[in-house]
């Protein structure tokens, strides 16, 4: 295992925050390792496939900018009206595409993927932050490391049709990705309508 850990440091800077969070309990479980991805990540020959990647590392990017100011504190806070942290948007999101993009990757190639599923819980009660003292450049960092990871693999998607449903998954790759840009989109727009509510911290 520590070897393994040498191998992932090396191969992506952002790769220990993602061990960490990935050998966690996060709502109840703890997710299955992550093979090592490639040390050098070559570029997509399909050039609408890689084009789809390129989108949605903009759109986690984006959601990553806002995230990198806040404090402990301002990731922790529960608005007034009881709804969720601006942690648990951002644990989702990673959550989110890890499971979606594993859960194929873990069909083409089962002897070397596991499905990842770090889920939070959906409800603002019944979420426990795997990682609370966390600031927001941290979980910033952890969701650049869950996108490496997705890229990482995505050389097993040469010759996948993007229109039909990919291996494992219920989602085109088509759809998927213009899913995960609506995802990234919608929570981060979730998390900045927080900053003008009554109460909200103080860096």
């Amino acid at each position: 295992f520590c070897c393994w850990l040498i191998r992932m440091r090396y191969a992506f800077p952002a790769w220990p925050l993602l061990v960490a969070i990935l050998i966690a309990p996060c709502g109840g479980a703890a997710a299955p390792e992550l093979p090592t991805p490639p040390s050098a990540v070559e570029p997509l020959r399909n050039e609408d496939l890689a084009e789809l990647f390129a989108a949605m590392e903009a759109s986690c990017e984006a959601s990553q900018e806002v995230f990198r100011p806040l404090s402990a504190g301002q990731m922790n806070w529960r608005p007034p009206d009881g709804s969720h942290t601006p942690r648990w948007n951002a644990d989702h999101m990673t959550g989110r595409q890890l499971l979606f993009f594993s859960q194929i990757y873990a069909a083409i190639d089962p002897e070397t993927h596991r499905v990842v599923d770090i889920n939070p819980q959906q409800m603002p009660a019944d979420y426990e932050a795997a990682h609370p003292d966390w600031t927001g450049e941290q979980e910033a960092t952890q969701m650049q490391a869950g996108s490496e990871y997705v890229r990482g693999f995505a050389a097993l998607l040469e010759g996948v049709d993007l229109d039909t449903k990919a291996p494992g998954s219920r989602w085109t790759l088509r759809g998927l990705r213009k899913q995960m840009d609506r995802h990234f989109e919608e929570h981060t727009a979730n998390v900045k309508k927080k900053f003008a509510l009554d109460g909200w911290p103080p860096q």
